[in-house]
């Protein structure tokens, strides 16, 4: 039977979840966890209230900030809604009990016409008719004018269950009968997310069957005179991407709202208008008050010029949330918007300190893709250039240490000459002979480098991956210290940004040790300024863009097209501080509705105290060393023994007035249980207490400080070094020392 057991996988084609595509399981079973995937999202309601002219162009009218409707939402998915004029009731699915059912909600219309009243929803209400069949997934339902219903479920063909589309005819004023496919709409492939027209003699689905653009189609059907559906077309190249397009809403005979990831914007789905004129379909229009960055989708029509659609941004309670946004008329905005930029403080003091900064070399340096030449990244040194080099010219930054790190290598190898370098490129578990061919291109180049500009012996260079470094090094180079560990493995990295890489080991931690980059650096007490943005009223609001800059044109952050209000965090880095001169000037611009810019800029005052002007006032000297150790191992439960070591060393050269502060980017990852939520440490927060605890095993009465800095957004980095440095995990220790102490 159609409406009982468990129902196996559907065709195999490309959803999402969240922003990242996936296939679909080969079997879903009863599987709530892939539900909302499963189905292409979107079968949607029909409406009959005058909605043409909130449509028409010319009305300048757009949609309110959009708002969660929390009354309706869980931690699972919420999905479709749909209105019921003849029940005035809004129809939804959700995933909350495992399967994907029908459930419903009374809205309440706003007794108070103002703009930004609320719209209120009744608590939720399982649908306990055969629209919910026991075990079993359907949904995106769509009304007609008699009642009955056209919604999507599963139909097994000659192959495998498939969606399809099925009706239900109403009797006895609230029921249904039992659901039938509907032969003239259905094949053997994916269609679902029906919506009727007005009149109910139209009929727009989405379908992947032969005869598209690709990816899921929409495709339209009309009846006869006799009332029967004729033969489903593709809605043709105007409203149709190479890509998917899902959900169509029939606003009005002419106007049909549907969502794509086909035809570009902000990212992921995002909600399309289309209208007809002249009998034919014109191109889509996005409908950019309610799409964000993530997916947006499944856009149906209420009362009071209210819609609600599904998406999965972030502020929500979990998984696809519903959302409601109001259709406001523009000529309310006659006065310009009020700007506001609340910084936590308008006074900032930056003092020079004498600084250390300890660097790491990556144990890995990587390949432009199916390349095995050296990056031009990498600053490559002439036999005579070679002669003169030091770290001292090299940017103090970590990128700056990545593009000298072959030179660092050879400069130490140079100066050590017991010791000896094993050359690891990525190998496959089962490799062709271009990736083997590669991979040892990629290993000859590293040498070939070393022994042309740094004039290291071969012998001394040695490729392969063993267990034991001592097993592959010739006895002449040999010592006590060789190391035990295989290469270090970059597993944060994925998988094509391993096939790229060459990683390095040595038996002396002398030759990939951090660099040692001594210098005078600003500093301010507090790490990070917080500013607080926001524009009156919002809802009139196109776009804006906030910037931070030292002086009049030198932009140190800018930032844009996030919700307002928004919190922008801004981390007070030696590198930023040492471009201020007297003020961080802070500007928030935006367009409004009406096409109108405004500005608002705020001014922080920076008062500087050289370090020339300290010594002079014989003022207590600070000394500041930061430190930095690298997560290269997702899997890491503890330090490795190296990193032990390191921390041992720098524990031995401390003071009882040092402070440690030890840091790292990232935030608390919460875990939901079934009654109860609570936190868990991310990884770099563990990484961040193997740290703290080794310090204080290592020293006595020193204080040893934690703090997890928030979200770093060099994690979504363009280059697979940068990823690697933002896993930082930082030490900062400062101490104090008399006037008359010299360091």
């Amino acid at each position: 039977m159609l409406f009982s057991g468990i129902h196996p996988n559907h065709n195999g084609m490309r959803f999402f979840a969240g922003k990242h595509r996936v296939k679909h399981p080969e079997n879903h079973g009863a599987s709530v966890k892939y539900f909302c995937w499963l189905i292409p999202f979107g079968l949607w309601m029909f409406f009959t209230i005058h909605l043409q002219a909130q449509i028409q162009p010319q009305e300048r009218r757009r949609w309110d900030e959009p708002v969660n409707i929390t009354t309706l939402n869980t931690d699972r998915d919420e999905f479709a809604p749909a209105w019921s004029p003849l029940e005035k009731l809004l129809y939804f699915n959700s995933t909350a009990d495992g399967y994907s059912k029908f459930y419903t909600a009374r809205y309440e219309p706003p007794r108070d016409q103002k703009r930004d009243a609320k719209p209120v929803f009744s608590n939720r209400d399982l649908v306990r008719t055969t629209l919910n069949a026991p075990r079993n997934n359907q949904s995106f339902v769509t009304f007609a004018k008699d009642g009955s219903v056209y919604f999507s479920t599963f139909r097994l063909t000659k192959t495998r269950p498939l969606l399809n589309i099925y009706q239900a005819a109403r009797r006895n004023g609230s029921l249904w009968e039992q659901p039938e496919a509907v032969a003239a709409l259905n094949t053997d492939d994916f269609n679902a997310h029906p919506t009727l027209s007005p009149s109910g003699k139209t009929i727009v689905f989405a379908s992947n069957r032969a005869g598209g653009r690709g990816g899921t189609d929409l495709w339209i059907a009309s009846k006869d005179a006799s009332g029967e559906w004729q033969t489903p077309v593709n809605m043709g190249e105007i409203l149709n991407s190479p890509e998917d397009e899902i959900s169509p809403f029939f606003a009005s005979e002419d106007s049909l709202y549907f969502a794509s990831d086909g035809f570009g914007g902000k990212g992921g789905f995002e909600i399309f208008l289309s209208l007809r004129t002249a009998s034919k379909w014109q191109s889509p229009v996005p409908v950019v008050e309610l799409n964000s960055e993530y997916d947006d989708f499944d856009l149906t029509l209420l009362p009071d010029k209210l819609c609600v659609f599904s998406s999965n941004r972030p502020g929500g309670r979990g998984g696809l949330d519903l959302y409601s946004s109001r259709l406001i008329n523009l000529s309310l905005a006659s006065s310009a918007l009020e700007y506001k930029i609340a910084p936590q403080t308008t006074f900032l003091t930056v003092e020079e300190f004498s600084t250390t900064e300890f660097l790491p070399v990556l144990p890995c340096i990587f390949f432009g893709e199916n390349v095995s030449t050296l990056s031009p990244e990498s600053h490559q040194l002439s036999r005579d250039e070679m002669m003169n080099y030091s770290t001292a010219a090299a940017r103090p930054d970590p990128l700056g240490i990545y593009a000298e790190l072959l030179n660092v290598i050879g400069k130490r190898l140079r100066d050590y000459e017991d010791a000896a370098l094993i050359i690891t490129p990525y190998i496959p578990e089962s490799p062709n002979p271009k990736q083997l061919e590669v991979a040892k291109a990629r290993a000859e180049a590293v040498r070939k480098y070393l022994t042309t500009a740094w004039g290291i012996d071969r012998s001394r260079l040695i490729s392969g991956t063993p267990k034991n470094i001592a097993e592959m090094l010739p006895v002449s180079v040999v010592t006590g210290s060789t190391s035990q560990h295989s290469p270090l493995r970059t597993t944060i990295l994925g998988t094509n940004e391993r096939s790229r890489c060459v990683e390095f080991t040595c038996n002396d931690p002398r030759i990939l040790a951090p660099v040692q980059i001594g210098g005078v650096n600003p500093q301010t007490k507090q790490q990070k300024l917080e500013v607080y943005l926001d524009v009156r009223p919002r809802g009139f609001l196109r776009s804006w863009r906030f910037a931070a800059l030292a002086g009049v044109s030198d932009t140190v952050l800018t930032t844009e097209g996030i919700t307002l209000p928004y919190t922008v965090t801004m981390q007070l880095q030696s590198e930023i501080l040492g471009r201020l001169s007297n003020e961080l000037r802070l500007q928030l611009s935006g367009v409004d509705s009406l096409n109108r810019a405004g500005k608002e800029e705020v001014m922080v005052n920076v008062y500087k105290i050289s370090l020339d002007e300290k010594r002079r006032q014989k003022e207590p000297t600070h000394v500041i060393e930061r430190h930095r150790l690298l997560l290269l191992d997702e899997s890491q439960a503890e330090l490795l023994p190296e990193q032990q070591e390191y921390l041992k060393s720098i524990a031995t050269s401390l003071t009882p007035q040092s402070v440690i502060t030890v840091s790292g980017y990232g935030t608390v990852e919460v875990r939901k249980g079934k009654n109860n939520i609570e936190s868990q440490m991310s990884q770099i927060e563990r990484f961040m207490g193997f740290v703290a605890e080794t310090f204080k095993r290592a020293t006595q009465g020193i204080t040893v400080k934690t703090e997890l800095l928030g979200d770093n957004d060099a994690l979504a980095a363009a280059t697979p070094q940068e990823r690697l440095y933002a896993r930082s995990v930082f030490i900062t220790i400062e101490r104090t020392l008399p006037p008359q102490e010299k360091r």
